[in-house]
């Protein structure tokens, strides 16, 4: 995207994770993105600082990219949760589908309570994870607001099955300095 007239480039990739900065040893980011399944042997490891969040993300890159293209891209999931936590003095969970995945990301106060990619095999399992995990939580599904975004509308078939079920649900806005090529 561009920024200033300046050039900047972010990765989708769901091959990324947030982990709370108490938590955090950089020394054991390979180990910590292995738990995705990502190998460190294809693939560079990098980080990124969450300015609205007490945490940072790991997220992994193609072999080679950053020669290629002559700096690290940011990671679009990263930014999205930051830019959805500014502001965030209540609990708010942030809701990002991507084909058949959907990632989870649970914050209070700015501080992070959960963080998760599901697999979804049916409409029904991202209603389910939901509520199962704010239960765990001991959320409950009706007092927190939702903030939707990714690969889906109002006209897909899951949306009116999360609106039933989670009534403070709102769609994320785009960033306006955000310029799709």
């Amino acid at each position: 995207f561009v920024q200033n007239d300046e050039i900047k480039y972010s990765i989708s990739d769901s091959n990324s994770t947030i982990v709370p900065l108490p938590l955090y040893e950089a020394k054991k980011r390979s180990q910590i993105l292995a738990l995705l399944n990502v190998s460190s042997g294809t693939a560079e490891i990098n980080e990124q600082s969450m300015a609205n969040l007490d945490a940072v993300c790991l997220y992994s890159l193609p072999d080679g990219i950053t020669d290629l293209i002559g700096l690290v891209p940011s990671s679009s999931y990263a930014s999205w949760v930051d830019l959805n936590l500014k502001g965030g003095s209540n609990t708010l969970t942030h809701v990002y589908m991507e084909h058949d995945r959907m990632a989870l990301v649970v914050s209070k106060n700015g501080k992070l309570l959960f963080q998760n990619w599901f697999s979804l095999n049916s409409k029904e399992d991202a209603i389910y994870f939901l509520l199962a995990t704010l239960e765990g939580l001991n959320i409950l599904h009706t007092e927190v607001k939702y903030v939707l975004t990714g690969d889906i509308g109002k006209r897909d078939e899951l949306y009116p099955l999360i609106e039933k079920y989670l009534p403070k649900l709102v769609f994320a806005d785009r960033p306006k300095q955000l310029n799709y090529a």
